[in-house]
C-alpha cells in the first residue's frame, strides 16, 4: 500500500460502484459515491452466471460472502427439440463447467454491507465533471450544483453512463438486432427439478438459443421448493420493431428495458406462441407457465479508445459492453474496479497507474468485444441444428466458436 490518500468520487452504487468504493477504501482512500437512485437497488430477483474462479478470487479479497448463496453448475448442456419429441430433447454434448449461478441481488447485497453507509449519498445524481487547476483534480456537479473537487473519479453509472459521454462524446451505443425475454418461476410450480440440478441448460431454436438454471429465492434461500428457474430467451428484434417490443404495460416506452412485472400480457402471449412449438416439452413447460415473472432487454454493444481520461475513470458497463455471451456480465465491472485499487497501491506516481491500468482494461474490453461478437455469430445469427449434429461435430464447433487465433488475443488460443 502507498502513503498517497486519494481524495475518490464513485458515481454510480450499483455492482461495479460498490466493489470500486470498498476496495479503494480499504487501500486508505477517501470515498464518496454518489447514487442518483433515492434508496437501496432492486434486483427482482434476476439471475447471474459466474464464473467460478472470479467468485472464489472476490471471495478470497473478502469481497464478498464466503457463504454467499448460489449453486454449481458442472455441465452446460446443449439440446434442442426433437423429432422423436423426447422430453429434454437430443442433447449431443454437455459441456463440462465451473460456473456459479446467483441472484443479482445477494451479490449487491454482499458487497453494500462492506460499504459504511456515510459513504454513499442516494438520491445524488451527478450531472457533470470536469478537470480543474493543473488537471489533477476533477470538480464534480450534482443537481448542477458543485459537490467539491477528488483526485480521482470513478464513473460507474451503467449502460448510459454520463462519463462515458463527457470523456469521449463521440461513442455511441450500438443496437445489436437482439433482445432478451427473460423468466423466473417459482420453483413450487414445478413437478421435476432433477434435470436442471448442477447444470446450466442452452436449448436451440432456429432463431437463438433458450437458457435455464436454478438460482436462490428470495433472501438467498437455496432449499428444494423455494429455488427460482431463471430462464431467457435471446430474440431477432430488428430496430424498427424495438419501440414496441419496449414499451411497458401502462405505455411508457423504456429505453434498453422493460423491468418485471411490466411486460404487457399480450406481448408475452405473442411471444409463446412463437416460441413454444421450438422448446422440448420440459422446457416448455417452464417457459409456458402461467406463474413466470418476465423482463424485456435490448443488447447494445460499445466500443472505446480507452477506460480513462486524465483522473476519470469508466468501471463496468460505463465502459465497452460486448454481446452477451461472454459470461463477463457484472463481473467485468468488479474486476475494472479490484485492478484499479491493485494499480493505485503499487505506485506512489497516481498518473502512471491509472495510465497503465487503463491500457489493461481497453485491451482486455476489445478482446471481450471481439469475442462476444463471435459467439453472437455462433449461438444467434448462425446456430446450427444441435439435435442433427454429433458430439464430435459439436465439440468441434464449439471449439471453433469460443476461442481465438493469435492475431486476436497476441498468445496462443484462449477458451471463452
Amino acid at each position: 500500500m502507498t502513503s498517497n490518500t486519494l481524495r475518490v468520487a464513485v458515481v454510480g452504487g450499483s455492482i461495479a460502484g460498490c466493489t470500486a468504493a470498498v476496495a479503494l477504501r480499504r487501500q486508505g482512500h477517501a470515498v464518496r459515491v454518489f447514487e442518483r437512485s433515492p434508496g437501496g437497488l432492486v434486483g427482482r430477483g434476476a439471475g447471474i452466471i459466474a464464473p467460478e474462479p472470479v467468485i472464489e478470487a472476490m471471495q478470497g479479497r473478502d469481497l464478498l460472502d464466503a457463504d454467499l448463496p448460489g449453486f454449481r453448475a458442472e455441465r452446460l448442456v446443449n439440446s434442442a427439440r426433437a423429432d422423436d419429441g423426447g422430453r429434454l430433447g437430443r442433447s449431443p454434448w454437455a459441456a463440462p463447467v465451473a460456473i456459479r449461478l446467483l441472484r443479482w441481488q445477494d451479490l449487491y447485497a454482499s458487497l453494500r454491507r462492506r460499504l459504511p453507509d456515510a459513504d454513499i449519498e442516494y438520491g445524488r445524481p451527478v450531472t457533470d465533471a470536469r478537470h480543474v487547476g493543473d488537471g489533477r483534480e476533477v470538480e464534480l456537479a450534482v443537481d448542477g450544483s458543485p459537490a467539491g473537487r477528488f483526485d480521482l473519479v470513478v464513473f460507474a453509472d451503467g449502460y448510459r453512463s454520463l462519463g462515458r459521454g463527457l470523456m469521449f462524446p463521440g461513442a455511441r451505443l450500438e443496437y445489436t438486432g437482439i433482445a432478451g425475454l427473460r423468466g423466473l418461476l417459482p420453483e413450487r410450480y414445478l413437478t421435476d427439478t432433477a434435470p436442471l440440478e448442477g447444470a446450466l441448460h442452452r436449448v436451440r431454436y432456429p432463431e437463438g438459443h433458450f437458457v435455464f438454471y436454478l438460482v436462490p429465492g428470495e433472501g438467498g434461500a437455496m432449499a428444494p421448493g423455494e429455488r427460482v428457474v431463471n430462464w431467457g430467451v435471446y430474440l431477432r428484434v430488428p430496430a424498427a420493431e424495438l419501440d414496441d417490443l419496449l414499451t411497458d404495460d401502462a405505455g411508457e416506452r423504456g429505453f434498453g428495458s422493460v423491468p418485471f412485472g411490466a411486460v404487457p400480457r399480450d406481448r408475452v402471449e405473442r411471444l409463446r406462441r412463437f416460441l413454444a412449438p421450438h422448446l422440448p416439452p420440459y422446457f416448455a413447460d417452464i417457459a409456458l407457465s402461467g406463474h413466470n415473472s418476465h423482463a424485456l432487454q435490448a443488447m447494445f454493444t460499445m466500443t472505446l479508445p480507452g477506460y480513462r481520461r486524465g483522473r476519470m475513470c469508466l468501471a463496468g458497463d460505463a465502459g465497452m459492453i460486448a454481446p452477451p455471451f461472454t459470461g463477463s456480465g457484472v463481473f467485468k465491472g468488479m474486476t475494472n474496479a479490484v485492478a484499479l485499487a491493485d494499480a493505485l497501491a503499487a505506485t506512489d506516481d497516481t498518473d502512471a497507474a491509472l495510465a497503465g491500468w487503463d491500457r489493461e482494461q481497453t485491451a482486455t474490453g476489445l478482446s471481450q468485444l471481439r469475442l462476444g461478437e463471435r459467439l453472437a455469430d455462433a449461438l444467434i445469427w448462425h446456430i446450427p441444428d444441435f439435435a442433427a449434429m454429433s458430439e464430435a461435430d459439436m465439440v468441434d464447433w464449439w471449439e471453433r466458436a469460443s476461442k481465438f487465433p493469435e492475431a486476436v488475443w497476441g498468445g496462443g488460443d484462449r477458451p471463452a
